[in-house]
C-alpha cells in the first residue's frame, strides 16, 4: 500500500513539475524504503537517489535524518558496512540538530553497532553500548546489537542474557521484525 501511495504522489508530482520539491523527495524516500524491505535492493538505491537529490537538510533535517537511515540499511543489506556506517554517523549528526529526538535513534544505533561488529570494530561497538542511557539500552533492538557484539566476542552465554528480554517480549521493539534476528541469534548462540 505505501508503495502504491508513494507511486501515485510521484505521479502527481511528475505531472506538476513538482519532482525538486520536499513532498516529492519524501515519495521517494518511502518508495526506496519499501523497495529496500522487499529485498528489491537496485530499485530501491534508484529512489533513494532521488530523495538525496531532493531532500535538503537544512529544510528538513527530520525527513533528510530518514533518508540517511534508509540508506545505512541499503548499505547493510548490500554488505557495504563502510558505507552502511558513514551514512549512520551522519544521520547521528542530523539528529543532534532535531528539537526532539527520533523515533528512529534506537534502532539506527542498534544498526550502527551492527556495522561496527561487521567491520570487526567491537571495541568502538563496546563504546557505544557503554555510553548508552539506560532507556536505550532497555531496548530490544539494542538487545540484539548487543547480542551479535557478544557473539562477535565469542561469548554466547552474554548473547543469550542479552536477548532474553527481547524473546520474552519484555524490551519494548519499535518493528517486530527485529524478533526474527533474536531468535537466529538466539539459535547461533546455543
Amino acid at each position: 500500500r505505501a508503495a502504491e501511495l508513494s507511486r501515485r504522489a510521484i505521479d502527481l508530482a511528475e505531472r506538476h513539475g513538482w519532482t525538486d520539491e520536499t513532498a516529492a523527495g519524501i515519495a521517494y524516500l518511502a518508495l526506496g524504503s519499501v523497495l529496500a524491505w522487499q529485498g528489491r535492493l537496485g530499485e530501491a538505491d534508484a529512489w533513494l537517489r532521488r530523495a538525496e537529490r531532493t531532500v535538503r537538510a537544512e529544510a528538513d533535517p527530520a525527513v533528510a535524518l530518514a533518508v540517511r537511515h534508509i540508506r545505512a540499511q541499503l548499505e547493510l543489506a548490500r554488505g557495504r558496512d563502510a558505507d552502511a556506517l558513514a551514512a549512520f554517523r551522519g544521520a547521528e549528526r542530523l539528529a543532534g540538530h532535531l528539537a526532539a529526538p527520533s523515533a528512529l535513534a534506537t534502532p539506527m544505533r542498534a544498526l550502527l553497532l551492527l556495522a561496527l561488529v561487521r567491520l570487526g570494530e567491537t571495541e568502538r561497538a563496546e563504546q557505544v553500548v557503554d555510553g548508552l542511557g539506560e532507556d536505550e539500552r532497555d531496548r530490544g533492538e539494542i538487545g540484539v546489537a548487543t547480542a551479535m557484539l557478544r557473539l562477535a566476542q565469542d561469548d554466547p552465554h552474554a548473547a543469550t542474557v542479552a536477548l532474553a528480554p527481547v524473546l520474552d517480549e519484555s524490551a519494548p521493539l519499535g518493528w517486530r521484525s527485529w524478533l526474527v534476528e533474536a531468535f537466529l541469534l538466539e539459535a547461533i548462540a546455543r
